[in-house]
């Protein structure tokens, strides 16, 4: 059964258009795809994001346990202070791609991905051991978004400064009106200014009336998941289920950063990253621009090298407004990720060209293409 926002009648009545995404209605866009994503990237805009998943571990045993729960190591948070890191199997295959925020020494709250919900809060649970309690909060959550040059301005004009972060995956709480809220620096666009709101899900339609009517002062517009997609990959970031998978790794996910296998505590999956670092591994994930116009290559279309061999398939694709080019990341043999390589990808019956480029696109942006 697909689920609803907690403000999908504000979305109604600002015309979004509604589609199914990670059991839920979700807006797809606004104004258009392409003008949302220059708004963001131009100024500000802003996104509902209820649809993700709140996960709260708390006990005396809540650091250590979690520790050997993810890969990152939480004994480097600080209360107030957020980290991205994952769930691991055994094979060190992704359960999920999580972010951490340690808000006391035995308390923490862990954002999943929506359609991973169920099953990573069940993996948890089974997996409890010592003083930890593992409680869904997710029902009582909602989640907003804002990102672009404008949006500290704007969230100035709501919330007191004092209450919004000034680092970088690092969180304040506050009270806003009579609730409390947490203030994050994190975001999922690539712009160096973003932050998310976390407030009571059944305030969540009042808060984006008001970022609604302050943003648009700044001619901050309200944004849906396609002009979301578009900004992720072109800041080059995964998507779970697209990049990261069960059956592949943060190493073949071009990931390896995330994993600390020198931290104290042993961690599920550690031994098979650590097999997979010394033994090799064959495939990665690869960031490709098209040399020409052409269609946009999408998840599962295939890649071949020069020869006619395939080599990989297409994880995400999109259209980067800012390149002005259709762009793609690709789960390939890594010796065609390396930046400078030519491979060629089947879109609609079609060999089109592309060329291996530096994460993240937005770097080529920034360079004059």
């Amino acid at each position: 059964m697909t689920k609803r926002l907690p403000a999908e009648k504000w979305h109604i009545s600002k015309k979004a258009k509604m589609v199914p995404f990670a059991g839920y209605y979700m807006p797809l866009a606004y104004s258009g795809i392409i003008e949302e994503h220059l708004a963001v990237r131009e100024r500000s805009g802003f996104f509902d994001i209820s649809h993700m998943g709140q996960i709260l571990v708390k006990g005396i045993d809540a650091a250590g346990w979690l520790n050997t729960m993810t890969c990152n190591d939480v004994f480097n948070l600080n209360p107030n202070k957020a980290q991205y890191s994952m769930f691991l199997n055994e094979n060190g295959g992704v359960i999920d791609d999580i972010i951490v925020y340690m808000i006391s020494v035995d308390e923490f709250l862990i954002v999943v991905n929506a359609a991973n919900l169920e099953k990573d809060y069940n993996w948890l649970k089974s997996h409890e051991k010592g003083i930890v309690k593992v409680i869904d909060k997710s029902e009582e959550f909602g989640l907003i978004a804002i990102a672009g040059k404008k949006s500290r301005d704007i969230l100035s004009r709501i919330i007191p400064t004092s209450n919004i972060p000034n680092s970088s995956f690092h969180f304040k709480k506050g009270v806003y009106r009579d609730y409390e809220i947490i203030v994050s620096a994190t975001g999922y666009t690539g712009e160096e200014v973003t932050f998310e709101i976390f407030l009571p899900a059944d305030k969540t339609a009042e808060f984006l009336d008001t970022l609604y009517s302050v943003g648009s002062e700044f001619f901050c517009l309200p944004c849906g998941i396609g002009a979301r997609d578009s900004l992720r990959i072109e800041a080059s970031l995964p998507l779970y289920g697209n990049e990261l998978k069960e059956d592949r790794t943060p190493l073949e996910s071009d990931l390896k950063w995330v994993v600390k296998l020198k931290k104290p505590s042993d961690f599920i999956g550690k031994n098979a990253i650590s097999k997979q670092l010394n033994e090799g591994y064959e495939n990665t994930i690869g960031y490709f621009v098209l040399s020409s116009e052409g269609p946009i290559p999408r998840t599962s279309h295939k890649v071949f090298n020069s020869s006619g061999e395939i080599i990989g398939e297409v994880t995400s694709g999109t259209y980067s407004p800012l390149l002005e080019k259709p762009i793609f990341m690709a789960f390939v043999n890594k010796n065609y990720a390396v930046p400078g390589s030519q491979v060629y990808v089947e879109v609609r019956d079609k060999n089109l060209s592309a060329l291996a480029v530096e994460k993240p696109f937005l770097k080529l942006w920034k360079k004059g293409g």
